[in-house]
């Protein structure tokens, strides 16, 4: 030791009880067996010691339901003892006021009560009977008016047919067939609101329809062609200002312009009480629905039948040019399918 100084000793110590405490006392295999196994029980202790608090959290929240519950049936069943005193009292106070309204009502006369008897069966009557043609009326006149539609639409197609070619051949077929599919859209949409609003609809889209075949036949009367849909603006300007070429078609063919407003007039002046425009039924517009689906499918799958020729009624509809064949689509397909052409030509 004397060969040390002291800052070596106390290095040496130090050094010594940093070893001493890194030292790691290890233990034997029955040691950490009964340690493991304190462990275990110490956790098993712990689990049922939880279990037993989660248990009785459990047995008093219950006792405090059923304690609610209680509480809650004894307050319904002293209101239900309260609602039937207040009855047994009610009762008693009507039996007491009942002898001393006998005393002071007077009899009436049994006459009287007889005529008051037989007016209120009388009215009842009335009325049952009023509720009957009611009835009638609704389930009846919208149909008459909704196929009164359909039919007005064929005629005027039917009626811009013969103005312009005084014939009827198999391709006169087409427009009535798409024209029903026409009249049945507007008989669908003049059924879904009341009374007034389906008569100005209906009359007001006859109107509109029958002028825009009237112009039609005006314009192809004058010009021997058809208004393209791209040159409305300049074909009704052709109209006003050309009045002398205009004045001479339209004598020919005035019978027909008035003949298109045929069904309006007819309405208007003979079967407003008959034909009328009220609120259909959901049925009433699935069968007008299929009806106009039937007609133009119907129409599209016999174009093939008069062949394939250049004005064929195939050629006007699937190859539609309104500056070619705007002339044949006319008159092989109506006024309705030739405007449907000329607006998907516009779209595409």
């Amino acid at each position: 030791m004397k060969n040390y100084n002291d800052n070596d000793i106390d290095r040496l110590l130090a050094e010594a009880d940093d070893l001493l405490a890194s030292i790691q006392l290890y233990e034997t295999p029955e040691e950490e067996l009964a340690r493991k196994q304190k462990e275990e029980e110490r956790r098993l202790e712990e689990l049922r010691r939880q279990e037993e608090i989660q248990k009785q959290e459990e047995e008093r929240r219950q006792e405090e339901e059923r304690r609610q519950e209680e509480e809650r049936r004894q307050e319904e069943e002293r209101q239900q003892e309260e609602y039937r005193q207040q009855e047994v009292k009610q009762q008693e106070v009507q039996q007491e006021e009942i002898p001393q309204q006998k005393k002071i009502r007077e009899p009436e006369d049994v006459q009287q009560q007889e005529e008051k008897q037989q007016a209120e069966k009388q009215q009842t009557e009335k009325h049952r009977q009023g509720n009957v043609l009611r009835q009638k009326e609704h389930r009846q006149l919208p149909v008459v008016g909704l196929i009164f539609l359909v039919l007005s639409i064929v005629f005027m197609e039917a009626v811009t047919h013969l103005s312009l070619y005084r014939n009827w051949d198999m391709t006169a077929i087409y427009p009535i067939l798409f024209a029903v599919g026409l009249g049945s859209v507007i008989a669908i949409v003049t059924s879904f609101f009341g009374k007034r609003v389906n008569t100005v609809l209906a009359a007001l889209t006859l109107f509109v329809y029958g002028c825009y075949c009237d112009v039609q036949i005006l314009y192809h009367a004058t010009y021997e062609n058809f208004m393209r849909l791209a040159d409305v603006r300049e074909g009704i300007w052709l109209l006003l200002n050309d009045q002398t070429t205009v004045l001479n078609a339209a004598e020919h063919i005035l019978p027909w312009l008035v003949l298109m407003f045929l069904p309006l007039i007819l309405w208007a002046v003979l079967g407003r009480k008959v034909i009328q425009f009220e609120k259909g039924t959901w049925l009433n517009r699935i069968i007008l629905l299929f009806t106009g689906l039937i007609a133009v499918i119907l129409g599209v799958l016999l174009l093939d039948i008069p062949g394939y020729e250049l004005a064929s009624p195939y050629v006007c509809f699937y190859h539609f040019d309104s500056l070619e064949n705007l002339e044949a689509t006319g008159k092989q397909l109506g006024m309705f399918m030739m405007k449907i052409l000329e607006l998907l030509e516009l779209l595409r």
